[in-house]
């Protein structure tokens, strides 16, 4: 069975119609996504209404969150901050509803889905974090897998029973079965790796793997309407 882990769409679009272009070709079983879906890139709406269309399982995220949160603007640094004001000016009220109805966590068969960390935190980048903490968030699920978010990072770490190894996912990533994982996708929205395209994952659970997708997408009608609409300008340039 093969799965798609959707990361960090943040109101981009076009990224996200390409990489559901590309989803067709593989036809994956189910598709997941793990949060923050709005926020940064220019069209926010359209993005939460086609997820709630294609009725894709997500997570809420920290963006997500705030939206809806005024009382959180600490969280965030100024260009992130006014990047949430404009959003929640975008956002129709029915995608305002499903923001807020988004759970913290998803669990589907062997595999646990949150933002940051499991087992519930929006908040926590887990690279920031010491690898014996790191260690500790396998003991709070009990899936062999969890995909999170947040960082935008192609990363994976897996667990040794005593501390975790962090590695950078490859094209393809062959697992170790008896292992357990915590699986970091990258970004639709907003990469911030170096690469351009808009990057998702597939789990292959017959094979045990994680393919890196990247998918090339119209970043300039993207980055026009991030201008257009008084996003800051940073937001833009992160996708060229």
């Amino acid at each position: 069975m093969k799965i798609a882990i959707l990361s960090d769409i943040h109101g981009n679009y076009e990224a996200l119609l390409s990489v559901l272009k590309d989803i067709e070709q593989i036809k994956p079983a189910h598709i997941f996504c793990t949060g923050d879906l709005v926020s940064y890139g220019p069209e926010p709406d359209k993005v939460v209404k086609h997820i709630i269309n294609l009725k894709i399982p997500s997570v809420i995220g920290n963006h997500d969150y705030a939206v809806f949160h005024p009382e959180k603007k600490e969280w965030f640094n100024e260009i992130a901050w006014r990047s949430i004001e404009i959003t929640r000016d975008l956002l129709s009220e029915q995608s305002l509803e499903f923001l807020s109805s988004l759970p913290l966590y998803l669990t589907f068969e062997n595999i646990y889905i949150v933002h940051g960390t499991p087992p519930d935190s929006f908040e926590n980048y887990i690279h920031d974090l010491p690898t014996y903490e790191i260690a500790g968030f396998f003991l709070q699920f009990t899936q062999d897998i969890a995909f999170v978010g947040h960082s935008h990072r192609l990363r994976y770490y897996e667990f040794t029973g005593k501390t975790s190894i962090e590695n950078s996912l490859k094209e393809i990533t062959t697992l170790k079965r008896g292992s357990r994982y915590i699986v970091n996708g990258g970004s639709v929205g907003q990469p911030r790796d170096g690469n351009r395209c808009a990057k998702y994952v597939i789990f292959d659970t017959e094979a045990y793997s994680i393919e890196v997708r990247y998918v090339e997408y119209d970043i300039n009608k993207t980055v026009q309407l991030i201008y257009k609409l008084g996003f800051p300008r940073l937001n833009a340039e992160r996708l060229l």
